[in-house]
């Protein structure tokens, strides 16, 4: 989901972003144990997957990164378990998460509850390649439940494989860049909170539609970054297509393409002069 992706692009800083990190890259060659700062991001991103309006989130809080062999929260990855690390595969638990959508803010919703925070937890499968080090599959299966921070509900899962590329701009530079490719699936749980319309919220322009789980559409995401001994900074821009999803003829499908920005950066305060796992 799209707004999920763009949580996480910020918090591959501190939280989950974005699945928007970095494979392959190294730019500081000793990385420390632990981490703290600040962190500021903004992104201008769809209301929901094939909204036709768009609003600016912003994310200012306190991030920590912690590199342990088992346990990270880092730049590259976002916050993670990791089970299994070789040469080719990387297995771990990693999480996403979605903006909140309030009641009134959607004119395509109105009159309808609104969209909680959306969070994301699950096992993700990477497969790197010793030869092109830039590069990596990624196939994550998560659970996706909602929550308003008082109650939490399950809503199904999502699978979202996809592909990145990652590397420095030229030689010896902390500038680099990332691209990714992805594609979304999602249960019927998960399609019903952004696609269904109960009777009761049917009107004239809004009928009734029973949300089906399938495809929901793939992203195209490219960024640049820079990673300094204090300060870092990163804006991404995402174009996503919606052709083909399950649900396009839900009154809540809206718009076949949709476009994000996001910017951020990170203000380094402490860090432990043990270093890190690889």
């Amino acid at each position: 989901m799209q707004q999920g992706r763009s949580l996480l692009l910020l918090s591959s800083l501190s939280l989950s972003a974005q699945e928007l990190g970095a494979p392959g890259v190294d730019l500081r060659e000793r990385k420390p144990l632990w981490e703290l700062g600040f962190l500021f991001g903004a992104v201008y991103v769809p209301d929901y997957p094939s909204s036709d309006e768009s609003h600016v989130r912003y994310l200012p809080l306190p991030y920590f990164r912690y590199r342990g062999e088992v346990f990270r929260a880092d730049e590259d990855e976002g916050t993670r378990a990791r089970l299994f690390k070789d040469a080719n595969y990387d297995f771990d638990i990693s999480a996403a998460a979605a903006f909140p959508v309030g009641r009134g803010d959607n004119r395509a919703r109105r009159g309808m509850p609104e969209l909680d925070w959306i969070g994301e937890l699950g096992p993700r499968l990477i497969v790197e390649f010793p030869e092109r080090p830039e590069f990596e599959l990624y196939f994550p299966l998560r659970a996706v439940f909602t929550t308003d921070l008082s109650y939490a509900q399950y809503l199904g899962v999502k699978f979202s494989p996809g592909m990145g590329w990652s590397d420095k701009l030229w030689s010896e530079a902390k500038l680099g860049y990332i691209l990714r490719w992805s594609f979304d699936f999602a249960s019927n749980g998960v399609a019903d909170r952004f696609y269904e319309v109960r009777p009761e919220f049917a009107t004239s322009d809004r009928p009734q539609y029973d949300a089906h789980g399938g495809y929901m559409g793939s992203s195209l995401t490219g960024g640049v970054f820079r990673r300094g001994k204090t300060i870092e900074w990163f804006s991404a821009i995402q174009y996503t297509r919606y052709d083909g999803a399950r649900n396009s003829e839900s009154p809540l499908f809206r718009s076949h393409t949709a476009f994000s920005i996001f910017f951020g950066f990170a203000y380094l305060l402490y860090e432990s002069e043990e270093a890190g796992h690889l």
